[in-house]
């Protein structure tokens, strides 16, 4: 039977090998030896007694270094609460401050199970010495390159020659007369003159209005004439001024013509 065999079929199971004093750790190890060690299982004393009762097992010191291996039987002394000490199997999982091992009646009255411990109070552990060391994992083998075929030189790219651009033709620029340029230039000043006394008379019809409208209405006060007043005046004060900038860009064009 192998190790893992024997955990799996008595994790969480009692046993009681030698029918005496009920399922002691012993017990345990006495099965173990039996079914997996392949050694006898007299008695070999309490627990702690099995350290120096066991020739058949190499033992192994415990050390700041030590770190048990699966299926090593781990040895307690008095000091893990009993006199009799304490015997378990290791489970191969753990470092140099803890390790896990497989127990029975730790804590008292528990069937086998797998428990945690530190190294306090552990004399060391019992290896079977036909139990084989941990295997070192085999190397992976390099894998051997599979040779790639050199590429196939591509044919040197020929130069393109560069066509010839296209020539757009130009469309001929139109020339206006002088002459039709003055006439458009008294004709736009007379319209901006018109618009002007337009906008004059459009601005004072307003003002007219709303003076009325407020006498009219019994709301007609020195602020409401003064203000209506003052809007009106800035108005025409407006009109004045683009009138004037519009004759100044007028004449200045109609200089240059000239010239």
């Amino acid at each position: 039977m192998t190790i893992d065999e024997f955990f799996n079929k008595y994790d969480d199971q009692y046993i009681d090998f030698d029918g005496q004093y009920g399922s002691q750790c012993v017990d345990l190890i006495k099965a173990y030896f039996n079914e997996v060690v392949g050694i006898s299982s007299d008695p070999r004393g309490n627990a702690i007694n099995y350290w120096d009762n066991c020739p058949e097992l190499e033992q192994i010191p415990n050390t700041l270094e030590g770190v048990p291996q699966k299926g090593d039987v781990m040895v307690w002394n008095a000091g893990i609460g009993s006199q009799y000490g304490h015997i378990a199997i290791a489970k191969g999982v753990g470092d140099t401050v803890r390790f896990d091992s497989f127990d029975q009646n730790f804590p008292i009255g528990t069937p086998c199970h797998f428990q945690n411990h530190n190294y306090k109070s552990v004399i060391g552990w019992l290896r079977p010495k036909n139990q084989p060391t941990t295997p070192q994992p085999e190397p992976i083998p390099t894998p051997i390159p599979t040779p790639q075929p050199e590429p196939t030189p591509e044919p040197e790219s020929q130069p393109q020659p560069i066509p010839e651009p296209i020539p757009v033709p130009q469309e001929p620029s139109v020339q206006i007369p002088i002459e039709n340029k003055i006439e458009v230039i008294m004709l736009l000043a007379k319209i901006k003159n018109l618009l002007g006394s337009i906008r004059f008379w459009i601005v004072t019809l307003t003002y007219v209005i709303a003076i009325l409208s407020a006498l009219a209405a019994g709301a007609l006060t020195i602020d409401v004439f003064f203000r209506a007043t003052e809007i009106w005046l800035g108005a025409i004060v407006a009109i004045g001024t683009v009138d004037k900038v519009a004759e100044k860009i007028g004449g200045t064009a109609e200089t240059t013509i000239t010239k």
